[in-house]
């Protein structure tokens, strides 16, 4: 972007258009907070499609079907504070990007994890023991990302939350929905 070039883009109206915790994700982990960066319309898109909604959206609304599917019942021990891990330190450093590759790659593990447990499978099998441990572990680490995600996305961070905090937890409408 350059001003002389005359292709500048309104943040204001990316956030209108995407939403705010957008357009935060895309910054953080794409735009280096002193150096030039490359931005695009089209790269911003491709970051939702499949960090937003194929990642994290998927996943959310994943486990909470399942346990919903399953009448699982979660149990969410209360997290202690200061217990953003090795986010902290990239905090510290102004290295929102390294910040924001450390949870996508929780994210990522807790997407391997649940799909080589496969619950479904479990739940076929009639084996509700496991499927309760696989979905507990699935849902706790859903709910760490959420609150290593507060300082980031605090929108995102506060809706996860409020689907895993329920005593009845229910599928809800994408975090992220397609872009159309």
């Amino acid at each position: 972007m350059s001003k002389s070039l005359g292709n500048v883009i309104d943040p204001l109206e990316l956030a209108i258009k995407y939403g705010c915790d957008v357009v935060r994700y895309y910054l953080l982990r794409y735009v280096h907070p002193v150096q030039d960066s490359d931005f695009s319309i089209k790269k911003l898109e491709d970051a939702y499609t499949a960090d937003l909604a194929n990642g994290l959206g998927n996943l959310v609304s994943r486990v909470a079907g399942l346990i919903e599917q399953n009448k699982v019942e979660i149990v969410i021990p209360p997290l202690t504070k200061g217990r953003l891990g090795g986010v902290d330190k990239f905090i510290e450093n102004f290295q929102f990007d390294q910040a924001m590759k450390y949870i996508w790659e929780k994210i990522t593990k807790l997407d391997v994890y649940v799909s080589e447990k496969e619950p479904w499978a479990l739940a076929k099998a009639g084996k509700t023991k496991e499927l309760a441990k696989v979905l507990n572990e699935a849902a706790n680490g859903i709910f760490e990302v959420a609150k290593l995600l507060e300082p980031f996305l605090p929108d995102t961070a506060k809706r996860i939350q409020e689907i895993f905090s329920k005593e009845e937890i229910k599928k809800v409408a994408p975090l992220f929905p397609r872009i159309t």
